[in-house]
């Protein structure tokens, strides 16, 4: 694995400022054995002060300072830092693209992809969001938590069946009523007339 790094670096005004261990750092994280060609990749701060040889509080100096300078940002939470641009300097194509589409998701689903994905919009890298997600928020590296709303349609139909078997019978309309009153007198003076001609007194 190699990766390529422009002559100009020693001259670009964002490096010449720095210190040499920040120089270092840089290069570091754009040449290290755990990087990606997309830029962006996990590399806990642990490993760089380890394998750079440069205190941990120096380590974070540093990347404050690239941060202020646009030039490399860090999640400390998810733990993965990008180098803003680093794809653009190792080469864009079509199979590079797709390989960076399938390296996101492995990034805990940091805040750092949505600006990566924003800085590279009109390449189209074939990456899917989350679907229905709650985050814990931008800057703390987002936990995400999937929501199935599978189902929710039957259950509605059954809750709403449930409630029409619950509802109390309708009363009679008047003329339901009137008519019911009607049959029952009809029934009631057929009883009577039957009584009086088995000759029993009502």
């Amino acid at each position: 694995m190699y990766r390529k790094i422009e002559s100009q670096f020693w001259t670009d005004p964002k490096v010449r400022i720095l210190d040499p261990k920040e120089k270092l750092l840089f290069l570091y994280l754009i040449t290290n054995p755990h990087s990606h060609v997309s830029g962006i990749y996990y590399l806990p701060l642990s490993t760089i002060s380890h394998e750079t040889g440069i205190e941990p509080h120096r380590v974070r100096r540093a990347l404050t300072i690239f941060k202020d300078a646009h030039t490399v940002f860090y999640d400390e939470i998810a733990e993965v830092v990008w180098c803003r641009k680093m794809l653009r300097y190792q080469g864009i194509n079509p199979s590079i693209l797709v390989m960076v589409g399938k390296h996101l998701p492995t990034l805990h689903n940091s805040f750092l992809i949505n600006e990566f994905l924003k800085e590279y919009h009109e390449h189209k890298i074939p990456y899917r969001h989350p679907v229905d997600t709650l985050s814990t928020g931008e800057n703390t590296g987002s936990v995400s938590v999937a929501v199935d709303v599978s189902g929710n349609k039957q259950e509605k139909e059954k809750d709403k069946e449930c409630e029409e078997k619950e509802k109390p019978r309708p009363f009679l309309s008047i003329p339901e009523f009137e008519e019911d009153q009607t049959k029952i007198q009809n029934r009631k003076q057929f009883l009577m007339e039957q009584a009086k001609k088995l000759g029993v007194d009502v």
